[in-house]
């Protein structure tokens, strides 16, 4: 226990320094302000980099900079990294585009939301990490998540709640 909770101190101290040295790629606009996010929005990031094998144990990168220097280089490793991640929790996208295909076809229909899929299996990652996984995928490999059409008239009654 006392390695985990010196590694949770690391992880927040860590998210600490990070949050009070205001880097922009943990930033985002509101009402045309730049705003910081929290140590404690950063410390879930970095919790999540730890659990997709970005970090390791020591919060030290686990591939050396040259490896992973060009934006190409990095979202390959970060989307392979996130891809066994899901493997290694038993749902990956196969899986998940099955659930969200049973979720759609099931009568009545029920709304595919995150939760929903992520419920369909057992021993999932939790519902922050399941959420990261797929915005990261979303966003560095769109094509991975694109599920198969179906047509579905938008209706009360039409979907399960």
């Amino acid at each position: 226990m006392d390695a985990n909770a010196s590694v949770s101190s690391s992880m927040m101290e860590l998210a600490g320094a990070i949050r009070k040295e205001e880097y922009r790629e943990f930033s985002y606009l509101r009402e045309g302000k730049r705003k910081f996010s929290s140590a404690g929005a950063i410390q879930s990031y970095v919790s999540y980099a730890r659990a997709i094998n970005l970090l390791d144990e020591n919060l030290e990168p686990t591939r050396p900079k040259q490896d992973v220097r060009s934006l190409e280089s990095f979202q390959q490793w970060l989307s392979n990294s996130v891809l066994d991640y899901l493997r290694s929790k038993n749902c990956d996208i196969t899986q998940i585009e099955g659930a969200v295909q049973n979720l759609l076809k099931s009568n009545p229909p029920t709304l595919p939301t995150q939760e929903r899929v992520r419920s369909q299996f057992s021993g999932p990652p939790s519902t922050v990490f399941f959420r990261f996984s797929l915005a990261a995928l979303a966003l560095l490999r769109p094509a991975v998540l694109q599920t198969k059409a179906r047509k579905t008239i938008l209706m009360p009654g039409v979907f399960e709640e």
